[in-house]
């Protein structure tokens, strides 16, 4: 599966962008990263899955406060001011999706077991992740907003 893991991620979140918050957006180069390099962000905004079953790693989106926002106010057909409360969890259900969208375009996965999403603001995220034999950062970009998805294999 870690040859389509790109294509897979790629197809999951352009599905979940057009169907849920109709926005066509567009992937930028995948980048297999070494451990080291992996889970650190200095954007300020961090959600984190767990996913556990046919496919054991996590799923990671990186972004700026403005492109959170921006998101969750499309996603929720309403307005937020800040990442708290509802804007939030309505980030954490966006990254639950593509991970549950990620299981419907993989043919290999048919059971998966999701967490519940861990939003981080802040200026500096790390997690240490020593057992993963796979580690690929995707960027994507909707309008002129980017952002990167991080997917970890441990199987």
């Amino acid at each position: 599966m870690q040859d389509k893991l790109p294509e897979i991620l790629i197809t999951s979140v352009h599905d979940v962008f057009l169907t849920f918050l109709g926005m066509e957006v567009f992937p930028g180069k995948a980048q297999e990263v070494a451990l080291v390099e992996s889970c650190q962000n200095n954007k300020t905004v961090t959600v984190v899955i767990d996913v556990s079953g046919d496919f054991e790693g996590s799923l990671h989106l990186y972004c700026s406060v403005v492109v959170a926002l921006r998101l969750s106010s499309s996603m929720a057909n309403k307005s937020f001011a800040s990442m708290s409360g509802e804007a939030s969890d309505v980030l954490g259900e966006l990254l639950t999706l593509i991970a549950k969208w990620f299981q419907i375009n993989s043919s290999q996965i048919s059971n998966i077991s999701i967490s519940p999403a861990i939003v981080v603001s802040g200026n500096k995220m790390e997690q240490s992740q020593t057992n993963s034999s796979s580690c690929l950062k995707q960027s994507f970009k909707v309008n002129e907003d980017s952002f990167i998805i991080e997917c970890l294999l441990t199987n």
